[in-house]
């Protein structure tokens, strides 16, 4: 089934918790099992795999891609690696909607009650960190993002 998803501009998931760092989610490779880890945000939107769009059905695609889109293997549970998957429209753990103005919550993951959010490993803005899925924690700084937009 091809994806109908209308994307939104392409923009950095900027890590928002330190105001010392300058991190953002980057994929290691453009492609199915890629890594999403933390990296030097490129404010000027030249690094690709830096790049990422919001669809319209609440997934986050790497930018210029419909079928990549961030995700983790199953089960829901704390410490699991985010990574690129392919889109499977069934599978909601690849969703994720905006609260707060800076979590990004995991809609499959929070079915059974539990809120998961996109997480920075222990808070390290330091190249390579994994990037993960967690319980929210309330004002846990570790779990603050911001969209940052900026031209492909």
């Amino acid at each position: 089934m091809a994806n109908t998803a209308t994307m939104s501009q392409p923009f950095l998931i900027f890590f928002a918790g330190t105001v010392t760092g300058n991190a953002c989610a980057q994929a290691t490779f453009a492609g199915a099992n890629a890594s999403v880890v933390a990296a030097t945000a490129d404010l000027t939107g030249g690094t690709a795999n830096q790049l990422w769009q919001y669809g319209s059905d609440n997934r986050l695609y790497l930018a210029g891609s419909t079928s990549l889109c961030i995700g983790y293997v199953a089960p829901t549970q704390n410490a699991q690696a985010l990574i690129l998957v392919e889109m499977n429209q069934g599978d909601e753990t690849q969703q994720w909607t905006w609260a707060s103005g800076f979590y990004l919550n995991n809609v499959g993951g929070s079915a059974s009650g539990t809120t998961y959010v996109m997480d920075l490993q222990n808070g390290v803005t330091t190249a390579g960190t994994k990037i993960q899925v967690w319980q929210s924690i309330a004002n846990d700084i570790d779990q603050m993002w911001l969209a940052v937009l900026r031209g492909a």
